[in-house]
């Protein structure tokens, strides 16, 4: 009984080690992605776009950038109510920010954390 107890944890530790490195892959390409484009990029009108910008309106964009999120939310919450599915609030905001904590890598790699995080194998630390 003991070894298969080992053996299911060497199987979630040999998957978790698979998605760290996955997610590692993924953050590294990003970056050699996004280094890549800078060089390809005309510089002098990014940095000409970038002194043109009216940040006075950041603060707006990213309040209703907040409101957005907020909304997604209470949709999420109000799906889980129609499964009959029972988290507190602290559970299902973690849940949901762990889905949209990711959701701009490739396969919507958040999806693959908010399944571990729901299904009690959140061995990724």
């Amino acid at each position: 009984m003991a070894s298969s107890e080992s053996n299911r944890v060497k199987s979630e530790q040999r998957v978790g080690w698979r998605l760290k490195g996955k997610l590692i892959l993924a953050v590294v390409l990003t970056v050699v992605i996004f280094l890549l484009l800078g060089l390809y990029a005309d510089l002098s009108q990014v940095r000409s776009s970038l002194f043109s910008f009216r940040w006075s309106v950041l603060p707006l964009i990213l309040g209703l950038a907040m409101l957005n999120y907020f909304l997604r939310f209470l949709k999420w919450d109000s799906y889980l109510k129609a499964l009959d599915v029972s988290l507190t609030a602290k559970e299902s905001l973690a849940i949901f920010f762990a889905g949209l904590a990711m959701s701009v890598t490739p396969a919507k790699f958040g999806e693959v954390l908010k399944f571990l995080k729901n299904s009690g194998k959140w061995f990724i630390g």
